[in-house]
């Protein structure tokens, strides 16, 4: 019946050992898998963050370097603007032409022909520079090239707004964005470049000298440079107006880029701790950009490097797409290899677990028989050996227990007299013994009630005695302790005026010795100090008197405490000396003393 019931079972488990087996076999290939996936993840997420934090770095490397450099070619124009205006207000020529007082005897058309002289040829040599204009508050201006303003009255030259403009503060040079003007450059836009002048010879305001300089040196200089993918430079003026932005389609920005990036630059100058080091970054259209600036020389002008952000994630989406192709090319290969190998391992372990389970149930006539590897067919030997000799041990066990059965059954019996005999004579002892142990034990009870009450009563008189000593000395210290207290407020009190007293001695001899010092001591004075000085001396010799009487009634009573001797005492002198130290302890209790002349013979510690 167990044979019948154990094949039943193997029947029944043999579909769950497959159902089991192709589980491990999946759980096995998806954990390899995900161990892949996750190594690779992490591998890709650990480069992806060190490519994008190095691609930002690297733009801001770029972007020092392009600001850097064409924010000193720009700086190189304006000195050279800035060294040919110093020409001619160095010019001792110049500033006699300019002026009628130096020059009556020079006609009007002498005094410019001579004036264009100077300046044209300062003009030509700047082949970024379109126009000098000499700009005279006294209708004498020049301009440069000379064809370009034959055909000028003297009165349009001065432009009233730009003149006011380059006089605001005389010693800067004022740079106007590209524009149109209907005199200086009514055919292409230009930058303007405003210098208030003074005369060096008469030290009078002069006019203004107007530069019109090519935007397109600008332009030339910037349009090529690129910072990445799509990061470039662009220029505004104090205004936060374009002076340049590249013009090109690749460039996916617009005006809104620009204005944005200059107020975001705004918002950190004002905030005042801005260093042009730090990168500034704002967000439009759900995009995030960076910028760096760079302050133009002599100027509020800036240069402005400017980058999407997504540039810097291009190697990370390429990282990411190799690694997805990468992972699917792996789990192709692996998983057939997968498959392969753990059909080889679940197909002979299933059998070997499944002998293991029929010859738990009972089953011992399993052994394993199949056409396995190597290491399982030597294996599944092992588990035959190990049945057959489980087999034998067990047969011997058989035999030795039916032959310990017999002998134990003897034994039994054996034991059954034995413990009869022992049970009797263990009865006969046990009741001597307990009448025994009765009488004794009533002698002991008696003697130990007698000992517990001597030892009660020695302990009450002892705690009796310690009581009445602890109720002495707190007593005794209390005592002690207020009036210390109290001797310690009162001679506190007058030793705290003779401080105050002596504090204000001190300075009216400090001041004494000021007005000494000064010269300015007199009769008054003097007189006013030892008065001063009188007072505050009887104060500190009534508050030292006080504070000594204290001391020694104190001393007093202490003396009288400690002395060992028999004496005669004056009882009311004694008890007023008391009662002046409780007074000054309790200031709230009237003391009333009325004692006739009493004395008595003792010993202090006594009363």
């Amino acid at each position: 019946m167990l044979n019948h019931h154990s094949k039943e079972n193997r029947q029944q488990t043999s579909p769950q050992n497959k159902t089991k087996g192709l589980g491990v076999f999946v759980m096995l290939s998806g954990l390899f898998v995900l161990l892949l996936v996750a190594t690779f993840a992490s591998v890709g997420v650990f480069f992806s963050s060190s490519l994008q934090s190095y691609s930002r770095d690297e733009f801001l490397d770029e972007s020092n370097i392009h600001l850097t450099q064409q924010t000193r070619f720009v700086n190189f124009l304006f000195n050279n603007i800035r060294d040919m205006n110093t020409q001619m207000a160095n010019s001792n020529r110049f500033n006699r032409l300019i002026s009628p007082r130096f020059s009556e005897d020079l006609t009007l058309y002498e005094r410019r022909t001579e004036l264009l002289g100077i300046v044209e040829p300062l003009q030509r040599s700047y082949s970024y520079v379109d126009n000098i204009v000499f700009v005279s508050n006294d209708q004498f201006s020049v301009g440069t090239p000379v064809s370009r303003f034959l055909s000028i009255d003297q009165d349009e030259f001065l432009d009233k707004a730009l003149y006011e403009l380059a006089w605001q503060d005389e010693d800067k040079m004022v740079w106007l964005g590209p524009n149109f003007h209907p005199i200086f450059s009514p055919i292409r836009e230009n930058i303007m470049i405003l210098k208030a002048y003074r005369n060096g010879l008469t030290g009078q305001p002069a006019g203004m000298i107007l530069t019109m300089l090519n935007p397109d040196i600008i332009e030339n200089a910037l349009k090529e440079v690129r910072i990445g993918e799509t990061g470039h430079l662009f220029l505004v003026d104090q205004e936060g107006a374009l002076v340049y932005r590249p013009q090109s389609e690749e460039l996916d920005f617009t005006e809104a880029h620009y204005l944005l990036a200059y107020q975001t630059l705004s918002e950190a100058l004002a905030s005042g701790t801005y260093d042009y080091k730090t990168p500034l970054a704002f967000e439009l259209n759900h995009h995030d950009y960076v910028i760096q600036a760079e302050k133009l020389l002599g100027s509020d002008w800036h240069m402005i490097a400017i980058a999407d952000t997504r540039q810097f994630t291009i190697l990370v989406r390429q990282l990411q797409e190799t690694l997805f192709v990468t992972l699917l090319v792996a789990a192709v290969i692996l998983l057939p290899v997968l498959l392969r190998i753990t059909s080889g391992l679940l197909n002979p372990i299933g059998k070997i677990r499944d002998a293991m389970e029929q010859y738990q149930s009972g089953e011992r006539k399993t052994r394993i028989d199949g056409h396995f590897s190597f290491e399982f067919r030597t294996l599944g030997d092992q588990f035959n050996t190990m049945a057959d000799q489980i087999d034998q041990d067990f047969q011997r066990i058989e035999s030795t227990t039916a032959a310990l059965r017999e002998r134990e059954q003897e034994l039994e019996s054996f034991n059954e007299e034995l413990e009869q005999r022992v049970l009797d004579r263990t009865q006969e002892l046990e009741t001597t013994n307990s009448y025994l142990e009765e009488s004794l034990a009533q002698n002991e009870e008696t003697q130990a009630e007698l000992l517990v009450t001597q030892d009660e009563l020695e302990r009450s008189l002892d705690d009796l005695k310690q009581t009445q000593m602890q109720l002495i000395i707190s007593e005794k210290n209390a005592a002690l302790g207020q009036i210390l207290a109290g001797i310690s407020h009162n001679v506190n009190t007058p030793l705290g005026t003779v401080r105050t007293s002596a504090s204000y001695l001190m300075q009216l001899i400090e001041d004494l010795d000021t007005d000494f010092s000064g010269g300015q001591l007199t009769r008054k004075n003097m007189a006013n100090f030892f008065e001063k000085a009188r007072d505050t001396g009887d104060i500190q010799a009534k508050s030292l008197t006080r504070a000594i009487e204290l001391l020694d009634q104190f001393k007093h009573v202490a003396k009288l405490q400690t002395s060992t001797d028999r004496s005669s005492v004056h009882i009311e002198e004694r008890l007023e000396e008391l009662i002046g130290i409780y007074r000054h302890i309790h200031t709230h209790v009237d003391f009333q003393l009325k004692i006739t002349d009493v004395r008595m013979a003792h010993i202090p510690d006594d009363l």
